[in-house]
């Protein structure tokens, strides 16, 4: 039993260490993008002014635009810090978000709690942000020395914020599906099966292209969306620094990069493995078409999990429980709400010291999530059965399960009343064990 729940603990440790890591793009990857955008946006700032005799205007470009390569690599670090590492733009200005920047603890708890990445959220996020620094940016413009020098830089790390969240809205893992009605467990296995295939996209221009999602990048068959990423962030940081340098808002810049955002998906569900060779037999389409993301309100739900607990069943006037350690999976009924189980195992009775083969098969529902997902609550029904032959054992239970779900790692506790067969006596069931989610179904519309 020591041994048992040493490696518990340690299995638990592992799932909280890699817990989440739902990146839109990796940390590099936004600090590509926001690097090249930077760059970009400073020669065609350059380029307009170029003949400007204004020389507030020229003083303004010079602030903004000088030393543009090191200001570059800063704005990128930014957009890949920003979000992910720290919660608010006003900590990059501030000595405790440098601390959470690299706090291993308050990474992990962003990314438990992330819904803001995922549309349609997404662009939501970066008009707001970018909003507030088109303002900044204004205000800074109005005042001199270096308290126009630190307004610049608080419009610009607002920006880098915005732009993290503009950089999100195309990638692949973090659409089709409801992030903020779905679990942490069922978003990451959505998240990561939809950033490896691909979604095809289309904007309110009409443009259609096929984006993926983090570590992809840079693959040839992402080409159209890098590029496309790039403009966008580049459109974003030009507002910026021009309202900074010209002293005025360009709303038709931001007009247009609301209008290269992805607005419509290709958005077929994910299914089990089950329920997708059911489909193929029946010849079931597997696409819906192109669909409004924001219209999109089905959440992703877990599909396979594979499982591993022990147990304890027995009355209140036993001795001792029967007791026991199960491992098994759970998987949907094709095309239906309900989650069946079977697993199997050992078990000793609570009057022998004779190990038995044991095995569990059930049903159960998910009926609710708390904590942004973190949590999951099923009902459960189940048949207990150690198996012999002189005398059947065993027992049937109605419990209550919670689920803490670190990443596609699933902590969980089960509890609720047991009729047991053999003694005809009600008393409890109580198990606590692990779980790994393998796949994800739903999304798509409703």
């Amino acid at each position: 039993m020591r041994r048992t729940a040493a490696f518990a603990w340690a299995l638990f440790l592992w799932g909280w260490q890699s817990a989440l890591p739902a990146h839109a793009w990796t940390f590099r990857e936004h600090e590509e993008v926001g690097s090249l955008a930077f760059v970009q946006a400073c020669k065609e700032l350059r380029a307009r002014f170029v003949e400007d005799e204004d020389a507030g205007r020229v003083e303004r470009l010079r602030v903004a635009c000088d030393n543009v390569d090191v200001n570059a690599l800063l704005y990128g670090k930014a957009n890949g810090t920003a979000g992910d590492r720290i919660s608010d733009p006003e900590e990059f200005m501030s000595s405790m978000g440098g601390f959470r920047a690299t706090s291993r603890f308050h990474y992990l708890r962003l990314k438990l709690v992330n819904s803001t990445h995922f549309h349609p959220q997404t662009a939501r996020q970066w008009q707001k942000f970018h909003r507030n620094a088109i303002a900044k940016a204004i205000a800074a413009s109005k005042v001199q020395g270096v308290d126009q020098v630190a307004a610049l830089e608080a419009a610009v790390y607002e920006n880098a914020f915005a732009d993290h969240f503009l950089q999100d809205a195309f990638c692949s893992g973090h659409m089709g599906f409801n992030r903020s009605a779905s679990s942490v467990a069922a978003s990451l296995v959505f998240h990561d099966t939809w950033n490896e295939r691909g979604r095809v996209v289309r904007n309110r221009n009409g443009n259609s292209w096929k984006t993926y999602g983090d570590s992809r990048l840079r693959i040839s068959e992402n080409s159209e969306a890098r590029r496309r990423i790039i403009e966008a962030t580049r459109k974003s940081v030009f507002g910026v620094l021009l309202a900074f340098v010209g002293g005025e808002r360009d709303p038709d810049n931001e007009v247009q990069i609301w209008r290269s955002l992805p607005f419509t998906i290709e958005a077929p569900e994910v299914r089990s493995p089950l329920e997708q060779l059911l489909a193929d037999l029946a010849d079931r389409p597997t696409s819906t078409g192109l669909e409004p993301l924001a219209a999109i309100n089905q959440p992703a739900r877990k599909g396979l999990s594979l499982e591993a607990w022990s147990f304890a069943a027995g009355s209140r006037v036993d001795d001792r429980p029967a007791m026991g350690v199960l491992a098994g999976v759970s998987n949907p009924v094709p095309f239906l709400a309900p989650m069946v189980y079977g697993a199997v195992g050992a078990s000793r009775a609570g009057d022998s010291d004779l190990t038995r083969l044991t095995l569990e098969v059930g049903g159960f529902r998910p009926v609710a999530l708390t904590l942004d997902g973190i949590m999951s609550h099923d009902v459960l029904v189940g048949v207990n059965w150690q198996v012999g032959l002189q005398k059947l054992r065993g027992s049937v239970h109605a419990t209550y399960r919670a689920t803490f779900e670190l990443g596609r790692t699933l902590v969980r506790l089960q509890i609720g009343p047991a009729y047991h067969i053999d003694t005809g006596r009600i008393g409890a069931y109580l198990g606590v064990g692990f779980g790994y989610a393998v796949n994800a179904r739903g999304g798509g519309s409703i």
